[in-house]
C-alpha cells in the first residue's frame, strides 16, 4: 500500500479527509518533527492517523509506539478517538498516556526490581498526605498558620522548583511569595526520604524527577525503555516542562524518532513551569528536524479566525502563522464593555434568556472566584448550567468563615467560643488571657460586660468594651449587605486583614474578591441566615454541577 492508496482508503472508510499540510506530517518518513497545530487544525486527528500510518504503512509493531500527552482527560480523548476511528485497523491497543503516568511506571518499575518500597502522598489523606504534611512543616518552621490559599501556593511552588529544575541553593531566588521557601521545601525533601526508613514517600512531581534521576544513572534501564519505544509522539507539547523535555529527550534519543505536536501561542501554564521555549529551539536541539505548520481551522467561522489570528501577533516570542478557515462566514463578533461588574451579569443573564441561546452558550471567566457571582445569577434567574472542572474552595475560605462568624456573634454575644475565632480579627481590645478569663466565666451574661468588669481595668477600655457591645447590637439589626460592609469598615476587619496579609505574604486582592463577591450574593437578602442558607445552597449546587 503507497501513501496514495493508504488516504484514499483511510477517507474511505472513515470518512476523515486530509489535506495536503496533514497529510505531509502524517507521512513523515522518520526522525525528529515538530508539528504546530493551531487552534481547531485537526492535531489530534493527525497524530491518531500519524499512529495508524506507522503501523499500517511502516510497519511498526504498537507496542513500540509511546503516545505522550499532558492531562489526563486528553491522553482517554486519545486513546477513544483513535479506537472508533482506527480500532478497524489495530486490534492492539496503543499506548495513550500522560507524562506523569509514564514517568510513575519508571519508578514503579525500577524500586520493585530495587526492592524499594514507596508510598504515593497525593491521594492520601489523615498526617501522612501531601497537604497534611506541607501544613505540619510550613507551621513548625515559621510559627505562622498556613491558610488553604497559601498552601495552594506553597504547593505550586514546590511543583514549579522540581519542574523547573531549580537547584535548592538557588530556590530563594526565584519570584514567589511564600515565607521561607527554601527552609520549607528542604524540610519537605528531608521527610518524604526519612520520615519512614525503608519506604520513601512521594508525590507527583516525584514521579519525574525520580523518573529523570533513574534515566540519568542507570544506562541499563534507559536502554530498556529506548528499545521498548523508539517511536514516541507528544501532544500539547507547549505545556510539557523543562524535566519532562529531558525526560523524553532521554527516551528518544537512540532513534531519534520524536513527533512533537504543539502550538507555542498556546501555553498557558507557565506557573507550572511549562517551557514554550522548548518548541521555539527544537531545530537547535534537533538539527535535522522538520517543522510543519497547520493553519487551516476547522472548527470556527472566518470572524473569529480573523480576529484571533490578528490579536495572537502580541505574542512576540513565536513561529509566524497565519490562521485561515474555508468554513461559512456568520455573525460578527460583538464587543461589551461594562463600568460595573453587575452591569455585566445583568447582560449576560438577559442574553441568555433569549431560548435559542439555551443549551448552545459557553461562558469563560478569568478565575475560579468570578465563577461564583455567575452562578448565583444563574441560579437565581432559574437558568440551567453545569460547571466544568470547579475545584475551588470557595465556600470553605477562611474569610467567609470569619465574616459568619462575626454575623453569629452578633446574635449572641455571650458565645466565647465564636469570639475566640475572631477577636484578633477586628479591633477588639482583646488579649488572649482575657479569652481565657472568658471561658471561666458565666456564660449567660455579655463578654462584654464581663470584660468591663475585670479589675483595675482602665476607663477608656472599659468605654471600648461598652462601645463594642453596642456596635454588635446594631450589626445584628441590618441586612447582609450592610452587615458586611460594618464588618469591613466600622469594626475595621479589612485593615486587619491588610494586615495579616502583608505579615504573612498573601494576596490581598484574592481576599478583597471574595469580600465583594459575598456583597453581591447578598444583595437583597433581608436577614443573617438568608444570607448563610444561600452560601450553603450554593455550594451544594456547585457540587451537583460540577
Amino acid at each position: 500500500m503507497d501513501d496514495l492508496n493508504f488516504f484514499e482508503n483511510l477517507s474511505k472508510k472513515t470518512g476523515v479527509v486530509m489535506n495536503e499540510r496533514q497529510k505531509e506530517a502524517i507521512s513523515h518518513p522518520g526522525g525528529p518533527l515538530l508539528l504546530l497545530a493551531t487552534p481547531g487544525a485537526g492535531k489530534t486527528t493527525v497524530l491518531n492517523a500519524r499512529i495508524l500510518y506507522l503501523i499500517l504503512r511502516q510497519g511498526v509493531n504498537p507496542e513500540n509506539i509511546l503516545a505522550l500527552t499532558f492531562s489526563k482527560a486528553a491522553a482517554k480523548e486519545m486513546d477513544v478517538r483513535f479506537n472508533q476511528l482506527y480500532g478497524q485497523f489495530v486490534k492492539q491497543r496503543i499506548r495513550f498516556s500522560t507524562i506523569h503516568s509514564f514517568c510513575y511506571n519508571i519508578v514503579r518499575t525500577y524500586y520493585q526490581e530495587q526492592r524499594i518500597a514507596f508510598t504515593l502522598i497525593e491521594n492520601e489523606h489523615g498526617v501522612y498526605s501531601k497537604n497534611a504534611v506541607l501544613k505540619r512543616l510550613y507551621e513548625e518552621k515559621t510559627q505562622t498558620i498556613l491558610t488553604e490559599d497559601k498552601l495552594e501556593e506553597l504547593a505550586n511552588a514546590i511543583c514549579y522548583i522540581k519542574n523547573s529544575m531549580i537547584p535548592v541553593i538557588e530556590v530563594q531566588n526565584i519570584d514567589i511569595k511564600v515565607k521561607d521557601l527554601r527552609l520549607i521545601f528542604e524540610a519537605y525533601e528531608h521527610y518524604k526520604k526519612n520520615a519512614h526508613p525503608g519506604n520513601r514517600l512521594i508525590d507527583f512531581d516525584d514521579m519525574l524527577t525520580l523518573a529523570n534521576q533513574i534515566l540519568e544513572e542507570d544506562p541499563t534501564v534507559l536502554l530498556r525503555y529506548q528499545k521498548q519505544f523508539p517511536f514516541v509522539l507528544t501532544d500539547e507539547s507547549q505545556d510539557t516542562s523543562i524535566i519532562q523535555t529531558m525526560i523524553i529527550e532521554k527516551v528518544t534519543k537512540l532513534s531519534d524518532n520524536l513527533f512533537v505536536v504543539g502550538d507555542d501561542d498556546q501555553s498557558i501554564f507557565g506557573f507550572r513551569s511549562a517551557n514554550p521555549k522548548y518548541l521555539l529551539d527544537f531545530k537547535t536541539v534537533h538539527p535535522g528536524a522538520r517543522i510543519i505548520i497547520m493553519e487551516q481551522n476547522y472548527r470556527s467561522t472566518p470572524e473569529i479566525v480573523k480576529v484571533s489570528d490578528v490579536f495572537i501577533t502580541g505574542n512576540t516570542q513565536r513561529y509566524k502563522k497565519s490562521m485561515f478557515t474555508v468554513n461559512p462566514s456568520d455573525k460578527a463578533i460583538r464587543i461589551h464593555s461594562f463600568d460595573y461588574g453587575y452591569q455585566q451579569l445583568t447582560y449576560i443573564i438577559k442574553e441568555l434568556k433569549k431560548k435559542e441561546l439555551i443549551g448552545q452558550t459557553a461562558i469563560l471567566y478569568r478565575n475560579n472566584l468570578s465563577a461564583i457571582n455567575l452562578i448565583d445569577h444563574l441560579e437565581g434567574a432559574n437558568l440551567p448550567f453545569y460547571v466544568r472542572d470547579f475545584g475551588y474552595r470557595f465556600f470553605n475560605h477562611w474569610v467567609i468563615k470569619d465574616i459568619l462568624n462575626f454575623m453569629r456573634f452578633s446574635y449572641s454575644d455571650k458565645n466565647v467560643g465564636i469570639l475566640e475565632t475572631i477577636y484578633s480579627k477586628f479591633d477588639s481590645y482583646i488579649s488572649r488571657q482575657q479569652i481565657d478569663y472568658l471561658k471561666s466565666q458565666d456564660s449567660t451574661k455579655s463578654v462584654f460586660d464581663h470584660l468591663a468588669d475585670l479589675p483595675n481595668l482602665p476607663a477608656f477600655r472599659k468605654k471600648n468594651f461598652q462601645e463594642l457591645k453596642r456596635q454588635f447590637k446594631k450589626l445584628n439589626t441590618m441586612n447582609p449587605l450592610d452587615a458586611l460592609r460594618y464588618i469591613r469598615h466600622e469594626l475595621h476587619y479589612e485593615k486587619k486583614l491588610e494586615e495579616f496579609s502583608e505579615r504573612l505574604g498573601l494576596s490581598m486582592e484574592s481576599s478583597h474578591g471574595i469580600l465583594v463577591t459575598l456583597e453581591n450574593i447578598a444583595q437583597g437578602m433581608k436577614t443573617h441566615k438568608d444570607f448563610a442558607d444561600r452560601l450553603k445552597y450554593l455550594e451544594q449546587l456547585m457540587c451537583e454541577s460540577a
